[in-house]
C-alpha cells in the first residue's frame, strides 16, 4: 500500500478483486505523493450469475467523431458493446427515434445503423457500426434503446457534429484521432510472470485513401534467459482479420532471442475509422515440458493403481491350516453355489476384510479442501501453464480517394491504389443510392 521509488524506478501494484457476490462494487482510492500530488481513482467491478445475459455500457452518451456536411463519403463509425456475461447475447436496436429524426431533417437520413441486430459471444465485443451524415453544421443528438435479448434495456444517447469546412478550415483537422485514445503504445512496467514483450503495443497506419495498403513491423523478444516460448496470433474480430494481415503467424522464440512481425493494413470497404485488437498468445514451452512429463507419470501410475491393491494379512497360509485353499477377491471369498458356478459371496468377517487395502487414489483436491494429516500420499493431477496474452491495437481513418487526394496532397503522391479493391465500395453505394436495386 505505500513504498518509496528511487529516481527512474517502477513499481507493479497488484489489485484483486473477488468475485463472491452478485452486484456492482465501486471502491475510490485516493493515491498520494508526500510533498506531491493526489490522483483520486475509482475502482468498479461487477459480478453477474452464471446465467445471466449481461452486456457491459460503460456510459450512456457516445459522441462520434465530427464530420463534414455534404460529405459524398461520410465514415463508417464504430459503437462496441461487450459481453461480460458467460452465455451468449442477443442485441436489438430500436430505430424508430432514427426514423423520427429523418423525417424531421427533409427525409435525410442524419444516422445510420448498419448492423441493428445481432449475437456477442460470451466475454467478446461486438461492433455496432454508425454512419453519420449531417444535414446542416450543428449537434445532432438522438437517444437509441439497445435490447438485450431475455435481458436489460439501455437508453443510450448518441451525439454527433457537423461542420462546415469552408468555415472552419483547417482548425478542424482531418485525422484518425490515435492521439486522443489516452492509451501508450509502449509498455512501460511489465507484469509478473511475463516472458515476451512487443515493442509497441498500438500502431497508427494514419490516413489511407481506399484500396491502399500500408506496412509496419513490430519486435516480439523473449527477455527469459533460459526459457522457450512459443507464440500464435488470434483475431479478435471479422472486421480485424479482413483489413489486417500479420506474418509469421505463430513460431517459437529462444532465450534472449527477437523475431521480426510485419503487419499489413488493406483499406477497402467504404470509408471507415478503425480501432482494432489483435491477440498474441505465448506459451512456455520449457514449462509445457515439465507438465507433460509429469502428466505421463501421473497417468501411468492411475493406470497401474486401477489393478493392484496390497495384502496386509500377516498370515498368509492361515486358509490353509483352517482348510482347502479358495480363491479370493477383493470383495470377499469366492464359495461353490448350487449352480456349480462359483461366485463371489461377501465375506461377514471382519478380519477377512482387513486383509486387503487398495492403493490411495489419485484424484484432484478441491481448492477449498485442505490436504490433513494422512492425506499426503495422494497425487493430484499436474495442470498445465496458462498462456500469456499480449495485446496488439491497431488503428487507421480510410478516406475516399479524391477527398484524400485533396486534403493530403502529398501522401496521395506516394500511394499506390489497387482498383481491384472497390467492389464492396461499388455495392454499397448502390444500396445506399437505390435501396438495394441495381441502377438501370
Amino acid at each position: 500500500k505505500k513504498g518509496r521509488l528511487e529516481p527512474g524506478q517502477t513499481q507493479t501494484v497488484t489489485f484483486t478483486y473477488s468475485h463472491d457476490m452478485v452486484g456492482t462494487d465501486r471502491l475510490p482510492v485516493l493515491f498520494k505523493l508526500m510533498r506531491g500530488r493526489e490522483i483520486l481513482l475509482n475502482f468498479v467491478g461487477v459480478t453477474v450469475d452464471l446465467d445471466r445475459k449481461y452486456v457491459h455500457f460503460p456510459s450512456s452518451k457516445h459522441m462520434f467523431a465530427p464530420v463534414p456536411v455534404g460529405a459524398t463519403y461520410p465514415p463508417k463509425q464504430i459503437y462496441e458493446l461487450y459481453n461480460g456475461g458467460a452465455v451468449p447475447v442477443t442485441y436489438r436496436l430500436d430505430l424508430t427515434p432514427l426514423d423520427l429524426l429523418q423525417g424531421e431533417n427533409f427525409n435525410q437520413k442524419i444516422f445510420e445503423c448498419l448492423n441493428p441486430i445481432g449475437d456477442i459471444p460470451p466475454g467478446r465485443t461486438a461492433d455496432i457500426e454508425w454512419v453519420f451524415s449531417p444535414f446542416e453544421a450543428k449537434t445532432y443528438m438522438v437517444d437509441v434503446p439497445i435490447h438485450i435479448v431475455g435481458g436489460d434495456t439501455a437508453l443510450i444517447t448518441f451525439t454527433g457534429v457537423g461542420y462546415d469546412r469552408r468555415i472552419l478550415g483547417d482548425t478542424m483537422p482531418i485525422t484518425e484521432q490515435a492521439s486522443f485514445s489516452g492509451v501508450p503504445g509502449v509498455q512501460s512496467v511489465p507484469v509478473p510472470g511475463q516472458l515476451v514483450f512487443l515493442n509497441e503495443e498500438r500502431v497508427s497506419f494514419g490516413n489511407m485513401p481506399l484500396f491502399s495498403r500500408k506496412r509496419t513491423v513490430l519486435f516480439l523478444y523473449n527477455r527469459s534467459s533460459d526459457h522457450v516460448v512459443s507464440f500464435e496470433w488470434h483475431y479478435t474480430s471479422a472486421l480485424a482479420s479482413q483489413c489486417l494481415d500479420i506474418t509469421p503467424v505463430s513460431g517459437v522464440l529462444q532465450p534472449q532471442e527477437s523475431l521480426l512481425c510485419k503487419v499489413v493494413f488493406t483499406a477497402k470497404g467504404v470509408p471507415s475509422f478503425y480501432d482494432l485488437d489483435l491477440i498474441c498468445e505465448v506459451t512456455d514451452e520449457t514449462e509445457m515440458a515439465k507438465y507433460k512429463k509429469q502428466l505421463k507419470a501421473w497417468e501411468a501410475e492411475k493406470e497401474r493403481q486401477k489393478y493392484e491393491f496390497t495384502i496386509t494379512e500377516r498370515n498368509l497360509t492361515a486358509d490353509e491350516e483352517k482348510g482347502p485353499p479358495s480363491r479370493t477377491t477383493m470383495s470377499g471369498v469366492l464359495r461353490p453355489c448350487r449352480s456349480g458356478v462359483e461366485q463371489p459371496q461377501r465375506s461377514n468377517s471382519d478380519g477377512d476384510l482387513k486383509r486387503y487395502q487398495t492403493l490411495p487414489p489419485i484424484r484432484k483436491s478441491t481448492p477449498d479442501l485442505q490436504p490433513s494429516r494422512g492425506q499426503d500420499d495422494i497425487w493430484e493431477q499436474p495442470q498445465p501453464p496458462r498462456a500469456f496474452l499480449l495485446h496488439l491495437g491497431a488503428t487507421a481513418r480510410t478516406h475516399a480517394i479524391e477527398e484524400f487526394q485533396q486534403y493530403f496532397p502529398d501522401e496521395a503522391k506516394v500511394m499506390f491504389i489497387d482498383r481491384t479493391l472497390g467492389e464492396e465500395l461499388t455495392a454499397s453505394l448502390k444500396k445506399r443510392l437505390y435501396g438495394g436495386e441495381e441502377e438501370e
